[in-house]
Order: C-alpha cells, then structure tokens, then sequence
C-alpha cells in the first residue's frame, strides 16, 4: 500500500480534510489510545496524523503511488502551505509485505519524483518480509 500523510503536534483533521478537498483514509488526533497486543501497556498517539492511501493488493508500487498522487494532484500549494503552518512532516510512505519470497515491483519514475519534490515530502519505505514456505 502506498499513503500520503501529514504529521504534526496538533492541528484540526476537519480543517485539513477541508481545505485539500479529500477524505483521509486514517486519522489519528494527539493522545488517542494505541492498541497493541493483549497484555501489553497501553501507549498514546504522540501527535496528529491525516493520511490518505490506498489499501488494496498488487505487485506494482508505481501504480499504488500513481493513485496517491492523482488525487494530490492541483494541491501542491495547499500542501505546502499547511505544512509549513502546522510545521507538519509530509511523507509517502511505502508499505511492502513480502510473502513466501514474492516481492512487488519497487519503480519511482521522474514525474512521481518531481511531485514529491515540489511537495516537499519525504519517502519512507516499510518492508515486512514474512517467513518463506518451510522447504522440506
């Protein structure tokens, strides 16, 4: 899955859905419970998060990120100014699970890179490789 998202200490999740035109797909406001697993201490949200992504399966991140990207298309300005009032991080992030050695193609071409750039953002790839079939 592929995401956009903006983080920062606290700042108004209507204010940002409104002024970007586009309903998150996640949200997190500062202190809300973080669930873990059972038995484990309870933990808090340290800052606010807006994130608009893409959850669904494929082998190709260019085409999760072109779907992102489409939909941030036009609001380069707003981004960019919203970051900079709320001293926001604005990042894509990247999620790969890797199953049974099947890894997605992992392709930036120079058009997603060019718009990343002029937003501003950071790219953070997360890997999850899940253990490979036993071989016996």
């Amino acid at each position: 899955m592929v995401y956009f998202k903006l983080e920062a200490e606290d700042f108004s999740l209507e204010e940002i859905t409104a002024r970007l035109g586009i309903s998150p797909t996640l949200t997190y406001k500062k202190g809300d419970l973080i669930h873990h697993m059972e038995g484990s201490s309870p933990s808090f949200q340290r800052s606010t998060r807006w994130h608009y992504g893409t959850e669904e399966e494929s082998f190709d991140v260019k085409v999760q990120l072109d779907k992102v990207l489409s939909m941030l298309h036009g609001k380069e300005e707003v981004i960019k100014t919203v970051k900079t009032e709320l001293n926001a991080a604005c990042k894509i992030v990247i999620v790969i699970y890797m199953e049974e050695g099947i890894t997605p193609g992992l392709y930036l071409d120079l058009p997603q890179i060019n718009f990343i750039h002029s937003i501003q953002a950071e790219v953070d790839v997360d890997l999850y490789a899940h253990p490979y079939a036993d071989m016996e």
